[in-house]
Order: C-alpha cells, then sequence, then structure tokens
C-alpha cells in the first residue's frame, strides 16, 4: 500500500497552521493534530486545496469543507470518498 503523504511546501504549512487555528476554535470536540492531519492528507493526495481561499471563506463553506474533509476522508490513502469535493478546491489546471 501507498504510504499517504503529508509534504507541504514551508508557505503551505503556515497556512495551513492559520486554518487549523480557525478550524479548532469552531470544531472544539476535535483535537488540533486530527484537523491538522485530515486537511494535509486531503490537499497532499488529490484534492489540492486553495489554502488562502479556505482561510478567508465564510463560516459556512469554511465548515463546510472542514467538516466534509473529516467525513469523507480515507485515513488509509488520503483520498476523499463519497463523491464529496470541498468548494475551495483548486481547478485542475493549478
Amino acid at each position: 500500500m501507498k504510504e499517504i503523504n503529508f509534504h507541504l511546501e514551508k508557505k503551505e504549512m503556515k497556512t495551513m497552521f492559520k486554518i487549523v487555528d480557525r478550524a479548532e476554535k469552531i470544531f472544539t470536540g476535535r483535537e488540533r493534530m486530527d484537523i491538522y492531519m485530515d486537511l494535509t492528507a486531503c490537499h497532499c493526495n488529490g484534492h489540492r486545496l486553495d489554502l488562502d481561499k479556505l482561510l478567508k471563506a465564510d463560516d459556512f463553506n469554511f465548515v463546510h469543507d472542514v467538516a466534509g474533509i473529516a467525513g469523507h476522508i480515507n485515513r488509509d490513502t488520503g483520498k476523499l470518498v463519497g463523491h464529496f469535493l470541498p468548494r475551495c478546491v483548486m481547478p485542475k489546471s493549478a
């Protein structure tokens, strides 16, 4: 089985930590590391997120993406399942 990629560039990591800070305030019952790993796995394994757009998203769209990723991430592969598509995903051409 292929190992899940969790590699972020330095700029991506800084933005991801800001996203996790925001998510941690909204999703009080979730562990910080779980949020980070779910979002990073999604970003690095098939659904590149527009991290700046996600960070700046209104609460409704932010919650949609963060909760949707948590509920649809395959933790063995890092891929999203169940036909879920984050709203703040990068276009395929990017």
